[in-house]
């Protein structure tokens, strides 16, 4: 069975050695608070904490890349690749970015959108050359889109030598017909029609 690597990592703000009153800001609270909801397997209770964090602070990438692994773990992947780029956009940090666009790449790799999913995986080492379960995945996904480019190599050839063997076929008995049948009323006017000194009489055609 293949391995598809994927970030699932909470993160909460970086803070001093010596943790003051004043250092814990809404946006610290929230952070801490989705924290441990989360790793309760509490989603709602998360995602409320989240959301709560990204009030006090619509610009925490923090908030927004945990709010990606909610959604995520809930397999909404429409919200989870909103919240990743939101923050992958907003965050200072490399390795930070570096996970959202791993995490981006994994949710088309399972799609298999391959295509998008190696570009956000090359995005992710681009920001940290070092991620060997980036460049796991980004290989992987490179030798199946290959291996689905093959397939539809091949099938697209097989159509072709079909189609050819029909052709051939068809021109066998006589000559080549289109694949669109004659509509009713045209077989009607055709099958009424006269024929008087080799001319066709189209007065009476129809009747």
């Amino acid at each position: 069975m293949t391995t598809i690597y994927l970030r699932l990592c909470l993160i909460g703000l970086f803070l001093c050695s010596v943790l003051t009153n004043t250092a814990q800001t809404p946006e610290w609270i929230n952070l801490h608070k989705g924290n441990s909801a989360f790793k309760a397997g509490n989603m709602s209770t998360a995602e409320k904490a989240y959301r709560q964090a990204l009030k006090a602070n619509p610009r925490s990438a923090r908030a927004a890349f945990n709010l990606g692994d909610v959604y995520l773990n809930k397999k909404d992947a429409q919200n989870a690749l909103k919240f990743y780029e939101q923050a992958a956009k907003q965050e200072k940090s490399k390795l930070v970015r570096a996970m959202a666009y791993h995490n981006m790449g994994y949710i088309h790799h399972v799609a298999k959108e391959y295509d998008r999913a190696i570009n956000y995986y090359k995005d992710a080492l681009r920001n940290n050359p070092k991620d060997d379960d980036t460049r796991y995945n980004l290989v992987l996904c490179q030798k199946q889109k290959k291996q689905e480019d093959q397939q539809k190599q091949n099938e697209n050839k097989n159509d072709k030598q079909s189609n050819k063997i029909s052709s051939k076929l068809l021109k066998m008995n006589g000559k080549s017909r289109t694949n669109s049948p004659i509509p009713a009323y045209q077989r009607k006017m055709l099958n009424s029609c006269s024929i008087f000194n080799g001319k066709t009489n189209n007065k009476h055609a129809g009747k």
